[in-house]
């Protein structure tokens, strides 16, 4: 019980923290003209709101960017909607020890009034004074819906851990290790996870 709620919990605070900065590092733009920089400028625009609300606790904007029918594939194969992802956000217990967050490899494919973009990501967190690293592959769909005059939403997202040296080189970790990171879990489901030596990572942002 505590492990699926835990899973749920984590990816509320990752899945958001994915579009505070996936567009910082390694662009590359599928699209012609005038209008694919625009549409680029605009989910970058975008992009960076959803994080400010992130942090800020901004339930308001979230419910702006999130669509009603957005879905998030977690990397434990959980299906997390947007009322899920803003119940969490809202929770008392959120909280998030983010030492660093690195994207890379970041593409972006413009079709008509669809945005999807793919990328990896590293991201370092502090838990009881203890430094953990997590590798993950993502892939978040924008949509503009009512046509041209249409508003952006995000409206899918996916995550998937990446088996690289900072997640001790195995898949199967993200439950009891990275969960409670970001300090959602209950205490007695924090305290059933036992302390690890902090993994380190070689990758460069």
């Amino acid at each position: 019980m505590h492990k699926k709620h835990i899973s749920k919990l984590f990816s509320a605070a990752v899945s958001v923290l994915f579009a505070a900065s996936f567009l910082a590092h390694g662009q590359t733009l599928k699209g012609s003209g005038k209008q694919s920089r625009e549409t680029q400028q605009e989910i970058r625009a975008l992009d960076r709101q959803w994080g400010q609300a992130l942090v800020q606790r901004d339930v308001a904007t979230l419910e702006r960017l999130l669509s009603d029918d957005y879905t998030l594939l977690d990397p434990s194969g959980q299906i997390i909607n947007k009322a899920q992802q803003i119940r969490e956000v809202k929770s008392p217990a959120f909280a998030l020890a983010l030492k660093s967050y690195k994207t890379k490899g970041v593409s972006i494919s413009i079709t008509r009034n669809r945005v999807t973009l793919t990328g990896s990501a590293v991201l370092e967190f502090t838990l009881d004074e203890q430094d953990f690293t997590r590798h993950y592959w993502f892939t978040r769909t924008f949509a503009k819906r009512w046509g041209r005059w249409g508003r952006w939403r995000i409206i899918a997202a996916q995550m998937i851990e990446l088996p690289k040296d900072g997640n001790d080189g195995k898949r199967g970790t993200y439950p009891q290790k990275v969960a409670a990171i970001i300090g959602m879990c209950s205490p007695a489901a924090r305290n059933s996870h036992s302390k690890e030596p902090a993994p380190t990572s070689s990758d460069e942002g």
